[in-house]
């Protein structure tokens, strides 16, 4: 069987690989890698496993002395291209990763300057309603003032007051304008005030979100610079043990 299966110990490709196009996108994202042992591979090895365990032992040897080393250049072979395979897939993880911490590294630099900006509005809000607040006092103590005049001359009944009356009144109205305005401006600098805050809450919970991302992020490229190194080594070995089993063979 053992033979047969393995067409004369001659078919040492006893794995395959995958086409990536069958592959979902969930395994696609999270790096499946496409080389697998061959169903061939496990039905032969549980073979030679019962062969192991139930030939007497000095068949079971020269056997071993023909068989596992073809077990075992399979297997090497198998372990050499799945970290061919490996090493630049981690890598490209890796950049993927860094690209991503990189870009939120200028997410959460942006959500500063906008905290920053928003700070400035409200320093220049607060400004303003200290300025308009001072302004429409004034403008609207002078507009009483004036309007009072304007009234007391009006009451005196005469074409001489009467007239400065009307004068007087027609002064004090552009201060009334202006005081009126002070209150509505006022109002407007509050309310942009309050939005300013909200942003700012806003910019500091996505910085907090970024953060934890970068966070994440920096234990994943640590991750992925083991696994790179790991692939490497386990690569040589795999490729020194190749070329030691190639001589023997």
């Amino acid at each position: 069987m053992i033979l047969a299966r393995s067409k004369n110990l001659t078919d040492t490709h006893l794995f395959y690989y995958v086409d990536e196009k069958y592959l979902s996108e969930y395994e696609r994202r999270n790096w499946i890698t496409k080389t697998f042992l061959s169903d061939d591979y496990t039905y032969i090895t549980n073979i030679w496993s019962t062969v192991k365990k139930t030939a007497p032992q000095n068949i079971s040897n020269e056997l071993a002395s023909k068989y596992q080393p073809y077990y075992d250049m399979c297997y090497t072979e198998y372990e050499k291209n799945l970290y061919t395979y490996l090493v630049p897939e981690y890598e490209l993880k890796l950049k993927y990763k860094e690209d991503k911490y990189s870009q939120c590294n200028k997410d959460m630099s942006g959500h500063k300057l906008s905290i920053e900006s928003s700070q400035i509005s409200i320093r220049k809000s607060t400004a303003s309603i200290a300025w308009r607040t001072l302004w429409g006092i004034v403008s609207g103590v002078i507009s009483l003032a004036l309007i009072g005049y304007a009234l007391a001359l009006l009451f005196t009944f005469s074409l001489i007051t009467l007239f400065f009356g009307v004068v007087v009144g027609a002064v004090a109205i552009p201060f009334v304008v202006i005081f009126l305005r002070q209150r509505e401006e006022i109002k407007l600098s509050k309310e942009s005030i309050k939005s300013s805050k909200n942003d700012i809450n806003k910019y500091n919970s996505e910085i907090s979100e970024c953060q934890k991302e970068i966070d994440e992020l920096n234990k994943e490229i640590k991750r992925t610079e083991s696994d790179i190194s790991e692939a490497k080594v386990n690569l040589a070995k795999a490729e020194k043990k190749l070329a030691e089993l190639t001589r023997k063979a």
